[in-house]
């Protein structure tokens, strides 16, 4: 969830500083990354769950 938080701030700055509007500053900003972010996401889940079955709660 921090990643959203992340990425709004991190649009909303360079759209600011640099003077163009939200949408050029997604293009630049939010969507190059987001899908790999996604992926690195789920394969953290993955792995989380895979070690958990491996290892077992305590």
């Amino acid at each position: 969830m921090f990643i959203v938080v992340t990425y709004t701030c991190g649009c909303v700055q360079y759209a600011a500083v640099v003077g163009v509007d939200l949408a050029a500053a997604f293009a630049v900003t939010i969507a190059p990354f987001a899908i790999p972010d996604l992926v690195k996401a789920v394969a953290a889940v993955a792995c989380a769950r895979a070690v958990t079955r491996a290892v077992g709660r305590r």
